[in-house]
């Protein structure tokens, strides 16, 4: 998290323009009520909140224009207030299935397990994606994590390829293994979000591009100081995106399914 002002910078890597930045790292040894006094006690112009909780805190301050970043599931807080602005991490449906159609023009059936409570906007929204590259979407509505192991492991249809989509009750420390196996067992390409999840078996994902999400916040905050808070900014969908390849898993993929073709 980091508070701005207006005073004229006097140089040096914490300064932007004519605005000093004081950087403010969370630490788990103060409560939430304690950064909030911290952060009023410098008296901000402006704060660029880092992450889901450096953003709780922020908005719980009011008439201080936020700029956020790195926060999942963001969408929903710019209907309650007209003081936040942000960078998306999620990328837009259409673009990771055309992402994934381009690279894999083979794929055509789609498996999505979500939460109703959560990911309805982004199912509605990747639903008219699919119908527009002529991909099948099955979406399967799903109340608990625990819920998903067991689908997973029931799941008999063939799909082509998983969605591993940024929701928080599909995604645990329990469930991502879960994705994976899935992919194997059912020679089915997983599609995700994240690098991260490349690491943990992922065939092919398409994200945000980190570094140019924090250029795209500078530059809206700036222009926001500019105007003296005045902002026209919402939620701004990335403007870089990066896809990522387990080239060794879609060999392995692709060898699981030459093996099971020659049985028949």
């Amino acid at each position: 998290m980091s508070a701005l002002n207006t005073e004229k910078g006097t140089g040096g890597p914490k300064t932007v323009l004519q605005h000093n930045i004081t950087e403010l790292v969370l630490q788990n040894s103060g409560d939430n009520n304690y950064w909030r006094q911290t952060i009023i006690n410098y008296r901000p112009t402006m704060i660029i909140a880092v992450g889901k909780r450096a953003l709780k805190i922020a908005t719980e301050l009011k008439d201080i224009p936020i700029v956020h970043v790195m926060v999942p599931g963001s969408t929903r807080l710019h209907n309650t207030s007209d003081t936040i602005s942000g960078v998306s991490l999620e990328v837009p449906p259409l673009t990771s299935l055309q992402k994934l159609h381009k690279t894999f023009p083979h794929i055509k059936k789609i498996l999505v397990p979500y939460s109703p409570g959560y990911s309805n906007e982004f199912i509605t929204k990747a639903k008219e994606a699919a119908k527009l590259l002529h991909i099948t979407l099955t979406t399967v509505p799903i109340d608990s994590s625990r819920e998903v192991l067991t689908f997973l492991s029931s799941w008999k249809k063939k799909t082509d390829a998983i969605w591993m989509i940024p929701d928080p009750t599909i995604l645990t420390r329990q469930t991502v293994p879960a994705f994976l196996q899935f992919s194997i067992s059912n020679r089915a390409i997983l599609l995700t979000f994240a690098e991260k999840y490349m690491k943990t078996g992922a065939g092919f994902a398409v994200s945000a591009d980190i570094f140019d999400m924090g250029r795209e916040a500078g530059t809206m905050a700036l222009d926001i100081l500019r105007k003296n808070g005045q902002t026209d900014y919402s939620l701004q969908a990335p403007r870089s995106i990066r896809t990522y390849y387990n080239r060794e898993l879609l060999k392995k993929l692709a060898t699981l399914s030459i093996k099971t073709d020659n049985l028949f």
